[in-house]
């Protein structure tokens, strides 16, 4: 089971650099791969094909955060359909490589991918663990509420928490 960061509200660490977020392409694959394969503790070769899986999807859209030409974090946005959740847009998939953490690389990834939504819906769903207080609050600042505790995600486990469906509306985000 993958463990959550140690949550440390209001601290910031420094000399990140500039951020830059962009729409990753294939030769981020590697670099988004090792992120996440250090995030879930799986082999490389097992979070290269999921992350090929991403890339190559008409329904996902994979951004990365960059500092100093280096991919620091990745974050998705994927079109779900399916029993259990509502169907639309959601963010999924937001990890920080845990040396560029408290940057603000999160949160421009999470307002990147919100604006690429919004161009495809008039709303976004996004789900956590409850044990995530780190990802809450920051979808919490951007305007994200609770939704449920009652819902299923195909695949998707809450080990050792219960899940929380979040909404947005992004027509009244200003």
């Amino acid at each position: 089971m993958a463990e959550f960061a140690r949550y440390r509200p209001r601290r910031r660490a420094s000399g990140a650099g500039s951020i830059d977020v962009r729409v990753a392409e294939t030769g981020d694959a590697g670099a988004i791969a090792a992120i996440h394969a250090g995030r879930e503790g799986v082999e490389i070769e097992v979070s290269r094909r999921r992350v090929d899986g991403w890339l190559a999807s008409p329904g996902s859209v994979v951004l990365v955060g960059e500092v100093s030409g280096t991919v620091a974090a990745y974050g998705r946005a994927a079109r779900l359909e399916g029993e259990g959740c509502p169907e639309g847009w959601y963010l999924a998939g937001l990890v920080v490589s845990p040396r560029f953490r408290r940057h603000g690389i999160g949160r421009a990834l999470t307002i990147a991918r919100l604006e690429l939504v919004a161009e495809r819906a008039d709303e976004a769903f996004y789900f956590a663990n409850e044990r995530n207080r780190a990802t809450i609050d920051l979808h919490s600042a951007l305007g994200f509420s609770e939704l449920t505790r009652e819902f299923t995600v195909p695949g998707v486990s809450f080990e050792g928490g219960a899940g929380i469906l979040f909404r947005i509306d992004l027509d009244r985000r200003a």
